[in-house]
């Protein structure tokens, strides 16, 4: 079994549901990487963005997959651009397995409540949003493996996902 487990995928792919699930079936700890970046922040990301800008928030991204290459194994559900710079696949491919949860805008847009839609700073409006899928799309491309998520429920991908791992 590989060490650490990341979960990729655009805003509302099912990350952190799928990634919970899967850690309780290995018997291993889930870490949200927005949860534990607003922590360290101390503020909302739309607030990082604000006070710190982008660079900053995906300059803590990057330190923070460098800090689990240390630690035990981990489920580990990555923010929707963290796959995007290639030091960060890099990283996660020395510690882990990249699993990308594959799924449409219109979907995610499907799933996501108004508070989900506050809480994304990169969330303007569709045309934005599809830019920016389209924008990490060959970033998305760069996995050990992809499930689409769109019509499959969270047991079922966390089936496909145990039974791709062992």
């Amino acid at each position: 079994m590989t060490k650490h487990i990341f979960l990729t995928g655009f805003m509302g792919s099912g990350k952190t549901t799928v990634g919970k699930y899967l850690a309780k079936k290995l018997s291993v700890p889930f870490v949200d990487m927005d949860d534990a970046l607003i922590q360290q922040f101390g503020m909302p990301i739309a607030e990082v963005f604000q006070t710190f800008g982008e660079p900053a928030f995906r300059k803590a991204e990057t330190q923070f997959i460098a800090n689990l290459t240390v630690k035990e194994q981990f489920v580990v559900g990555t923010g929707g651009g963290v796959p995007v710079l290639e030091k960060n696949r890099w990283l996660m491919r020395q510690s882990g397995r990249i699993v990308y949860l594959d799924i449409n805008v219109a979907e995610t847009k499907k799933r996501m409540t108004d508070e989900d839609i506050r809480k994304r700073p990169l969330w303007k409006n569709e045309k934005d949003v599809m830019a920016l899928f389209e924008q990490r799309k060959a970033a998305y491309a760069d996995h050990d493996f992809r499930i689409n998520v769109s019509d499959n429920s969270p047991e079922a991908i966390v089936k496909t996902i145990l039974q791709r791992i062992n």
